[in-house]
């Protein structure tokens, strides 16, 4: 009993002497400052590193670490030497931490103009953005963010200093409240003025949220720009295109519903109500915009009375603008149409990197044009120069590659199938071939890159003894050609 007794005890005293020899060999050897000093260093950088004190730096002398750099808030250096005090331990000959931090950072110069923004999208989430005076003032931010969300919260929020007086950190807090009582928008301070701007889910919720922005207090100032969402809507989302608000019948929703699954070519979501209303007639509009809205990469078509207005927002193609703007102007209708509609090139696919010079350039547009005419066809009406709205993705996407092939010039070339007169077919093929220069031209390409020329008959890629054939036969090519 007695040995065993003693086998634990000298066990005992073997790991508590091979731990102290380990002790030793790091800290209590010759190199035993340099190594704490070296693995103080490493820690503390890491420190900063992690919690994302870019604006520092730090020096370790022994166990006193020196801490400097252009501090860009008010408690920054505090959370910086509270990150460093963590990752390496508070000082100690046994423990071998800090002992000292000493402060050498000097205060940033102030941001000028001092811009700060919230945005809520129409998913819901929401991005912050521009400078705050504190880390706390950023994590309380965040946390009001956070509250509101159904959808994700962004920080890109920076530290600096600089803001007006008067408590700014308030007034940015009042600022996400405006910004949750609208379905999406913004709200922006530069210095001491803010700028609220969205969309309301009604009328009543407007006319509040725009008195409660006239009541900011000085030295802050403020303007509200602010719609009410409507009384129906159409409305592009990653769920779809989804559908509204309310209608006056189940016939109105019918043909609601039966146009946009006409054009949209993703799911259709109905949320519509109906419910009688005064509107009066509204439909006309809705009819001839509808299907050129279902083909908008984003936004939202809405039909506001309380305004007198049907608003078309978003982003569309080339070709998608033209021909609402084309069928709108046919419109009987007494309600003002409002277009607030950029134009959006198509998403390329076809053109790839060329950076190997002039001849990969050339050769790389040349394939991007191939391409797009294998997949879109450029068609007109039978036995006329005419483009047919068909064509609008093909030339979308020619449009976008030809605003890219700076520097070449480019030959425009028709063609057309056997049948017929070939003089007449030659004719043809030179007005095709000059309707897409047009095109092209109207759109700001410069006319002297583009030539237009016609083949007729001549140049045929299929037998002209079949239907298909000839439809092949009769087309629009593109040959690239390096300016000199």
């Amino acid at each position: 009993m007695i040995g065993r007794l003693v086998d634990w005890l000298l066990l005992i005293f073997g790991l508590v002497g091979l731990a102290g020899v380990t002790w030793w060999a790091l800290y209590g050897g010759p190199t035993r400052a340099e190594n704490l000093q070296n693995i103080l260093q490493m820690e503390a950088e890491t420190a900063l590193v992690e919690g994302g004190h870019v604006w520092a730096s730090v020096v370790v002398d022994g166990q006193r670490a020196i801490l400097s750099g252009d501090s860009p808030s008010y408690d920054s250096v505090d959370a910086a030497v509270a990150d460093v005090i963590a990752a390496v331990g508070e000082g100690g000959y046994l423990f071998g931490g800090i002992t000292v931090v000493a402060e050498a950072a000097r205060a940033a110069q102030p941001v000028s103009p001092y811009v700060w923004s919230a945005t809520r999208d129409s998913e819901g989430t929401i991005t912050l953005a521009g400078y705050v005076p504190s880390r706390a003032v950023m994590n309380s931010l965040l946390d009001d963010a956070e509250a509101m969300a159904p959808g994700e919260v962004r920080n890109e929020l920076m530290l600096g200093t600089g803001e007006p007086y008067g408590d700014w950190s308030d007034i940015a807090r009042r600022s996400l409240m405006f910004l949750d009582q609208m379905e999406r928008g913004s709200v922006q301070l530069v210095d001491a003025g803010l700028t609220v701007s969205g969309v309301a889910t009604n009328d009543q919720i407007r006319d509040a949220l725009v008195r409660n922005v006239g009541s900011v207090e000085e030295p802050y100032s403020a303007k509200a720009e602010i719609r009410s969402a409507g009384l129906w809507r159409a409305r592009h989302s990653d769920k779809g295109l989804i559908l509204s608000g309310s209608v006056s019948s189940q016939a109105e929703r019918n043909e609601i519903n039966a146009l946009a699954n006409e054009y949209y070519l993703g799911r259709v979501r109905d949320n519509m109500i109906v419910r009688a209303s005064n509107a009066g007639n509204w439909l006309s509009p809705i009819r001839f915009g509808l299907p050129h809205f279902a083909r908008f990469q984003t936004g939202e078509l809405a039909f506001v009375p309380s305004e007198g207005v049907v608003r078309f927002e978003g982003d569309a193609t080339n070709s998608v603008l033209t021909y609402l703007n084309e069928d709108l102007s046919d419109v009987d209708t007494p309600w003002d149409i409002q277009l607030d509609v950029k134009e959006v090139a198509p998403i390329l696919s076809e053109l790839g990197p060329a950076d190997g010079g002039r001849e990969d350039h050339a050769a790389a547009c040349q394939a991007a044009l191939e391409m797009v005419l294998s997949d879109n066809r450029i068609v007109f009406e039978a036995g006329s120069a005419s483009l047919l709205r068909e064509s609008g993705p093909a030339l979308d996407h020619l449009l976008a590659i030809v605003r890219r092939c700076d520097g070449l010039d480019l030959q425009v070339q028709g063609h057309t199938d056997a049948y017929g007169d070939r003089a007449g077919n030659i004719r043809l093929s030179e007005q095709r071939a000059a309707a897409v220069v047009d095109y092209l031209a109207a759109r700001g390409i410069a006319q002297g890159a583009l030539d237009a020329v016609g083949f007729g008959p001549d140049q045929p890629i299929a037998t002209n003894d079949t239907a298909d054939g000839r439809s092949a036969n009769r087309r629009i090519e593109f040959r690239v050609l390096e300016r000199g």
